[in-house]
């Protein structure tokens, strides 16, 4: 799917400052394919709207994830260890 379009999902989150991995845990349902373009902002939250939460169908054909930085000014540096999506609803990154 395009970025940008129905079907690509993104949701927020933070990692706390310092120089030791640590886990950031992201529950399904904090993502939402109704996104501001020029920012990364959810237009809409899964909360929200479930039509804008990623189903199950979606869940089984992931073909690409990326992680972003956007909508903020400044220096980002993010190193992942590992990244894991569970049955448990949630994506885990380290």
């Amino acid at each position: 799917t395009i970025p940008g379009s129905r079907g690509c999902f993104k949701a927020p989150f933070t990692v706390p400052a310092g120089g030791d991995f640590v886990e950031v845990r992201i529950p399904f349902n904090a993502f939402s394919d109704m996104w501001d373009p020029n920012t990364g902002d959810q237009i809409k939250t899964c909360k929200e709207d479930k039509d804008v939460c990623p189903t199950a169908d979606a869940l089984k054909t992931i073909k690409e994830l990326q992680v972003m930085a956007e909508g903020h000014d400044g220096k980002v540096h993010l190193e992942i260890k590992s990244i894991t999506a569970s049955d448990e609803s949630a994506v885990s990154f380290v």
